[in-house]
């Protein structure tokens, strides 16, 4: 079993049963600039590629530690994901949408935290 934890300054540890992501998204936009010149040739600014979006779908045994999920999601922080058997799940993000949390429907028993998220570098 993989163990995944997320950590970010000022506040625990956080330790969800499980980790998926549920939604990712590699298209990222050029971010180049097309210049066009009355007189010559088109000329381009080039910049690097927007970044990755992610939805993470975070698993936790009780609603207590996916509302502790919830509201650390909801400060203003940059986020460190880390999990020992998925590459794609070591990183670091920012939340940059609606964060959710719900019963989670299959088990009954389980609560997800949902939480869309855009990779930092």
């Amino acid at each position: 079993m993989s163990t995944t934890t997320i950590t970010y300054d000022g506040g625990p540890t956080l330790s969800p049963l499980k980790a998926l992501v549920s939604s990712y998204s590699a298209e990222a936009e050029s971010r180049t600039v097309a210049h066009s010149i009355l007189d010559g040739d088109d000329v381009y600014t080039l910049r690097p590629a927007g970044a990755d979006v992610l939805t993470l779908e975070l698993l936790f045994a009780d609603e207590i530690g996916a509302r502790d999920c919830h509201r650390a999601h909801k400060l203003p922080a940059e986020f460190t994901i880390a999990d020992d058997t998925r590459e794609l799940l070591n990183l670091r993000y920012v939340v940059t949408g609606r964060i959710r949390v719900h019963l989670d429907p299959e088990t009954r028993r389980r609560w997800l935290c949902i939480v869309p998220i855009t990779e930092v570098s």
